[in-house]
């Protein structure tokens, strides 16, 4: 594992949440459709609540990927100030 790798994997998270939000927009776009589709259907009516857990998700899934990342980032950190620091007492 090297500063490199971790740093890495912040930006695949930061890949995947943008890859996520794309989605929400696609996602968005389905809902009034699928209402006006289904006029009298029972499950219409829970659209907006399946709007509303579909939001709260992406939402999880942002923060959550957002923590990730900014871990990663502060991992890559103290892996370079650990390495710098031991390089600094081998020099004396």
């Amino acid at each position: 594992m090297t500063p490199s790798w971790l740093r890495q994997r912040a930006d695949a998270c930061d890949e995947t949440a943008v890859a996520v939000n794309a989605l929400r927009g696609a996602a968005d776009d389905t809902f009034d459709p699928l209402r006006r589709a289904a006029p009298g259907w029972a499950f219409a009516g829970s659209v907006d609540d399946m709007r509303s857990r579909w939001d709260g998700l992406n939402d999880l899934l942002h923060r959550r990927l957002a923590e990730g990342a900014e871990n990663f980032r502060l991992s890559a950190d103290a892996y370079t100030e650990t390495d710098a620091a031991g390089g600094e007492r081998i020099r004396g």
